[in-house]
């Protein structure tokens, strides 16, 4: 890993919160998966910019965008995390980089 990397990570570590995991690349354990992620909640407006009109009207609860470290590993549609009691779904999984080198992953869940 390099510098970029190492600090978009202490920055997760810093100002995310800790996520369980029920399912996480497709495949589930005993034991839920914990990662940090910094969590924000997405309005109609916001939501609008990772979805299409069809994806958003199968929306049912609030939508969901998580910051992740690059090293949560393979995050797929499908998988699965609770956060206050409740049960999300994945959406999307965006990669961002900088230049080649993979530093963040954004979710989007509902």
């Amino acid at each position: 890993m390099s510098a970029v990397t190492d600090r978009f990570d202490a920055a997760v570590v810093k100002l995310g919160e800790t996520v369980s995991w029920t399912k996480l690349a497709g495949s589930t354990s005993g034991q839920p998966y914990s990662h940090s992620c910094i969590v924000r909640s997405l309005d109609g407006g916001t939501l609008s910019t990772y979805l299409d009109d069809v994806e958003i009207m199968g929306v049912v609860k609030p939508g969901l965008a998580l910051t992740c470290k690059q090293s949560i590993g393979a995050v797929a549609v499908n998988d699965t995390f609770n956060r206050d009691s409740r049960s999300f779904t994945v959406l999307k999984v965006f990669l961002n980089r900088m230049g080649n080198e993979l530093v963040t992953k954004t979710v989007i869940a509902a």
